[in-house]
């Protein structure tokens, strides 16, 4: 019991350990790894410590049956987890939170609100992102006063007025990809986020955490 106890805590403090010193953080794809790596672990620590007691059985003292029944099943064991880690290897190269999943969440949790309208906005990876991008992608299925107050460039406060205005009433807005958001949209979050008791809507917004750092300006939003 000690030794399955061990052979299941070590791996895990050890890997946490070391995602801390490489700043890496817990996510659908960490914590999937995680409980794949410890069922590899328990599976192999079960082989091993069965191969030991048949030779524990066929009369041999405890250092021997523990270098003789490691040995007779190494190669199996081995071989069993090198599979498992060409399989997942090509996951090496993917960057980001991958299969967060976080736009399919928000398609499905969309498509559920039968009564309410869904109103949907993202922002790109630009070197010089348009500001407001994404109002102005909202912009077009919320009302026309709000589009006109972005296409006559309208002073900036007369148009979070104007998107105030426009979720006044029960809607679901939803802001992708804020990381890549523009000085000017985090503002507007910032204005709304003090006003949303004024409406009723519901506001949502998406990031990829990896990519929002300490000094990271959503941070502050």
């Amino acid at each position: 019991g000690m030794t399955y106890a061990l052979a299941l805590i070590l791996p895990i403090v050890t890997t946490f350990f070391f995602m801390d010193q490489f700043g890496l953080r817990l996510n659908v794809m960490s914590l999937a790894g995680l409980a794949l790596a410890t069922g590899m672990v328990v599976d192999d620590s079960i082989v091993v410590l069965e191969s030991i007691a048949k030779a524990r059985e066929r009369g041999l003292g405890i250092l021997d049956a523990a270098i003789t029944g490691a040995g007779e099943v190494s190669m199996a064991v081995v071989a069993s987890t090198l599979t498992t880690v060409a399989v997942f290897f090509p996951l090496v190269f993917v960057e980001g939170e991958a299969g967060i999943g976080k736009t399919a969440l928000l398609q499905i949790f969309g498509r559920r609100q039968k009564e309410t309208p869904v109103h949907w906005g993202a922002c790109d990876s630009l070197h010089i992102p348009r500001p407001l991008g994404s109002l102005h992608r909202l912009a077009a299925s919320l009302n026309a006063e709000l589009q006109r107050a972005l296409c006559e460039e309208r002073e900036r406060m007369q148009i979070f007025r104007a998107f105030l205005n426009a979720v006044a009433r029960s809607s679901l807005v939803i802001f992708e990809d804020l990381h890549w958001a523009d000085a000017a949209t985090l503002d507007l979050l910032r204005y709304i986020g003090r006003r949303i008791d004024r409406t009723h809507t519901l506001l949502i917004g998406s990031f990829r955490n990896d990519d929002v750092g300490p000094a990271h300006p959503l941070r502050v939003v």
